[in-house]
């Protein structure tokens, strides 16, 4: 958390899961004995508790915070199970994953999701389709699709975009989790996943600290919408990324941050005069950390020639 740009205007809230969803707050003072508040109601997920009491200043309550972790550690034990008679069968993690999101649909910001087993309970279950006998067969690409039959993470993907919430999962798992039903709720959005399998920390440990690390301290603005434009004789065909490609513009995103690339194809449409050069402009309107409405604009003079000469490497095809 001492790495954590901008602390003061950073909150974090964190929720736990198995077959039941936990909200961990703390009584008043900074001293005050973190609790926890169950939600089982995994078919219709709601937060138990107001914002105020879940969200905390990384800079203000860094005491709360980290007592909240110390509580984490010793109420779980290493499987993941929660210290309780009561049944941890199953797991409930697009619940947990919905309750999050309405938790920030107030206001823009990103959700890190840590997934070891498939939804199997409640909200956005899943049935594992890894069926072998469909390898090497025609069938082999519905494995790599969304399950039809579930539409909750495509549900929460508009909710996501709407509220300019981006969701960062962290895959740890040693079996099938159906990655493809679950990836429109992250990467079209500004997201990443993180995959690790099959996961063990002897050997992912590190690699999954220093990861978390640099996500949460890497440079991120929200609620992002850009766009490029061109000179005549020239067009913007289509936009890149993680988010997969784009054609309509301006391109809308929850987050986006120093590790992200951006592309964009032309076209040419009529021709140019060498004696003139093409302009491109792109532009990024963005919010910052800070909560400051921000644009940011790009401008580029090309030099046009028709001798293939001039270039290093050219496909003249």
């Amino acid at each position: 958390m001492d790495y954590i740009p901008d602390p003061e205007y950073t909150n974090i809230g964190i929720i736990t899961y198995n077959n039941s969803v936990q909200f961990f707050t703390t009584s008043a003072g900074a001293s005050g004995e973190p609790n926890v508040v169950f939600m089982t109601d995994v078919l219709n997920p709601f937060s138990p508790l107001p914002k105020s009491r879940l969200m905390f200043n990384v800079k203000n309550c860094k005491a709360q915070i980290e007592m909240i972790l110390d509580k984490i550690a010793s109420t779980f034990d290493s499987s993941g199970k929660y210290r309780s008679p009561l049944s941890t069968t199953g797991s409930c993690g697009g619940a947990a994953l919905r309750t999050a999101i309405d938790v920030l649909r107030e206001e823009s910001g990103k959700v890190l999701w840590f997934v070891m087993d498939i939804p199997s309970v409640g909200f956005g279950s899943l049935k594992n389709r890894n069926q072998s006998q469909l390898y090497n067969t025609e069938k082999e690409r519905s494995l790599l699709q969304c399950d039809e039959k579930c539409t909750a993470y495509n549900d929460l993907a508009e909710i996501c975009n709407n509220a300019r919430i981006a969701v960062d999962v962290f895959a740890c798992t040693q079996a099938d989790i159906d990655l493809a039903s679950i990836t429109p709720v992250s990467s079209p959005l500004g997201g990443e996943i993180y995959y690790y399998s099959p996961f063990n920390s002897a050997e992912y440990g590190e690699k999954l600290h220093f990861d978390v690390f640099r996500d949460l301290t890497r440079y991120t603005v929200y609620d992002i919408s850009m766009k490029a434009r061109c000179s005549l004789g020239l067009s913007i065909q289509k936009y890149m990324g993680g988010f997969g490609e784009l054609m309509e513009s301006p391109v809308q995103l929850a987050t986006l941050d120093a590790d992200k690339t951006i592309a964009f194809t032309l076209k040419q449409d009529a021709k140019l005069k060498t004696d003139t050069p093409a302009f491109i402009q792109f532009a990024v309107l963005y919010t910052t950390p800070r909560g400051e409405r921000k644009i940011r604009v790009f401008n580029y003079a090309l030099v046009v020639t028709d001798q293939p000469s001039n270039f290093l490497i050219i496909n003249m095809s």
